[in-house]
């Protein structure tokens, strides 16, 4: 198959096109960035990692620049914080900026590779987008990351479009191209190792196919972007001893490859991250701690049997695609996420002649393989996928629809309907997610017997004996000797049987002070006879408990047992704590 840069009709578009394609779209990205420039809430990852690192840049960027604090995390996003002034509303302004301009780097990337239908299209689908405007504006490391990396797209659209006679435009574009790839690894460091293959198969395509002249550019994109990250972690090498843009590839793949929560984010299971059980005294996101965690995600592979390992690995290519059950409360996300990959598939495909297009998928493809052995939070998904996904969902849908005939339009739109369909099925009828202790070291804590439980709104106690609700929420009181909950701690409820359909769990400890906490789990989905296991994440803290509280809401007259209830430890921390590896 021949690739080539094709013609698109670049005539002057009519105001109307112009206001409805590309003005609109700018003030609904506005519009809804509003609630989020409002909001006071500072992100915890923000307050605590990103600000302090960017105060000190301020303060004394030198003394930053030579201590292994600079590497608790990719210093794009705090130094960005820091040309910003660490100033929160000054850092959702130019969040915002960042925002609307992704908004016109799609708009003119499209245009130029499809003409302005499809760049409008490109706006419209990112505005729209339930998740990923959202993650362009929130004060997070995301907005930088997105928007570098829309950047650099848009630089290797604009370098491979122009005409031979824009030599010097051309060289523009890929001097953004390659400082915009390198800015976007150094804030986020998954794209280290596919810059040093995009350049070498670039650099053999430019060598090869010498009349095809858009490889070329491609090549010095990547290259300049891989000598200038080169440079970054060389010089990580020589200070530190690693040579890493940041710390925290250890932290990433011992949460990512956990078994007990399907290596998703621990509070997505009511559970607190457990890594300072491991670590002792060596700080979180540091070299020291990347070094003892590689080494216990090494053991922890060891230790898993290889199909649930293999179970593990493709959960996390589906969550990462359609996203996992464990998060999503409606069905918005995930039609969505569905929608962007049927068309974008057909863009993919109907598209294929153009290179950039296989720049494109070869992001998206990179970017899901990547991830699976990562730490699974839906916001890495979105930051790494939604933006190319955009791109070729733009192409599929105006290519679809820029035919004479409408078949191809409405045959996609079928299967799209198909898949949306076949998706929230699944989100509806698929088992609850719940922590898996299977290949997992449980250890009791404290097991409840009969005379401590009281019941509301049911005729006994559910314990070890069937339980008629008569109402529609029910509450079972277990009264506890003092007890220090901590992070490593579940509740555990064995074979746990429930007649009819529940939606919620509110689960409430009362502290000796006095104080009530409360967390909350949906039911959703949860199969009978299986052991309910969740986390203590929320509601731990130094002063100990006397009694907890769970508080059904299910339809009247169900009938709930379980064989026994108590408080568990199932900690990946304590179990690699204590191996002769770290010793």
């Amino acid at each position: 198959m021949k690739l080539a840069i094709p013609t698109t009709n670049q005539d002057h578009p009519t105001w109307v096109l112009v206001l409805f394609g590309l003005g609109l779209p700018l003030i609904v990205c506005a519009v809804r960035a509003v609630p989020l420039l409002l909001d006071l809430f500072v992100p915890f990852d923000t307050q605590y990692s990103y600000l302090p690192l960017a105060r000190m840049a301020l303060d004394d960027f030198a003394s930053l620049w030579h201590s292994e604090l600079m590497l608790k995390t990719a210093p794009g996003a705090y130094l960005y914080m820091a040309l910003m002034q660490a100033d929160m509303e000054t850092i959702k302004a130019g969040n915002l900026a960042m925002s609307m301009g992704i908004t016109i780097l799609l708009f003119d990337a499209l245009r130029r590779m499809a003409g302005w239908g499809a760049g409008a299209l490109a706006a419209w689908l990112y505005v729209l987008s339930p998740a990923l405007l959202f993650w362009t504006v929130y004060p997070m490391g995301e907005p930088v990351f997105i928007f570098l990396t829309g950047l650099w797209l848009w630089a290797c659209v604009w370098a491979t479009h122009l005409n031979q006679a824009s030599r010097r435009l051309r060289w523009l574009a890929i001097a953004i191209g390659g400082l915009a790839l390198a800015c976007a690894t150094l804030t986020r460091g998954t794209y280290l190792y596919g810059i040093p293959v995009a350049a070498f198969c670039f650099v053999f395509l430019a060598w090869r196919k010498p009349n095809e002249p858009f490889w070329r550019p491609l090549a010095f994109i990547h290259l300049i972007a891989l000598v200038l990250v080169g440079s970054f972690v060389a010089r990580s090498h020589v200070e530190f001893g690693k040579p890493v843009i940041a710390a925290g590839a250890g932290n990433a793949l011992y949460y990512g490859l956990n078994p007990i929560y399907h290596g998703e984010d621990l509070p997505l299971y009511g559970a607190a991250f457990d890594e300072y059980y491991l670590l002792g005294t060596a700080k979180q996101l540091t070299l020291g701690a990347d070094e003892k965690q590689m080494a216990a995600v090494k053991q922890m592979v060891q230790d898993t049997p290889l199909p649930q390992l293999v179970s593990l690995g493709l959960h996390k290519a589906q969550a990462l695609l359609i996203y996992s059950t464990s998060h999503l409360r409606n069905y918005t996300e995930r039609i969505w996420r569905i929608a962007l990959l049927c068309f974008g598939l057909a863009g993919f495909w109907w598209m294929r002649r153009n290179p950039i297009t296989w720049v494109i998928a070869g992001v998206f493809v990179y970017q899901w393989l990547v991830h699976i052995p990562a730490l699974y939070t839906p916001r890495y998904s979105i930051a790494a996928l939604d933006l190319p996904l955009t791109f070729l969902a733009a192409l599929g849908g105006w290519s679809a629809w820029h035919q004479s005939h409408k078949k191809r339009f409405w045959l996609l739109l079928v299967l799209t309907i198909v898949a949306v369909t076949a998706g929230a099925y699944h989100q509806r009828y698929s088992a609850k997610l719940l922590p898996d202790l299977s290949s997992a070291e449980v250890t009791p804590v404290i097991e409840a017997n009969s005379n401590e439980i009281t019941v509301t709104a049911l005729n006994q106690s559910p314990l070890q004996q069937q339980a008629i609700s008569n109402d529609r929420q029910f509450t079972i009181e277990w009264k506890i000797d003092p007890l220090i909950l901590n992070g490593e701690m579940l509740l555990h409820l064995e074979n746990l049987t429930i007649s009819k359909s529940c939606k919620k769990l509110w689960i409430s400890v009362t502290r000796s002070s006095g104080e009530i906490l409360e967390t909350e789990t949906s039911l959703r989905g949860l199969k009978p006879g299986k052991n309910f296991n969740w986390g203590f994440g929320h509601l731990y803290s130094q002063n100990p408990i006397i009694s907890m509280q769970m508080k059904f809401q299910c339809k009247t007259n169900t009938a709930i047992e379980f064989s026994k209830l108590a408080i568990i430890k199932a900690s990946s921390g304590h179990r690699y704590r204590d191996k002769s590896v770290y010793k």
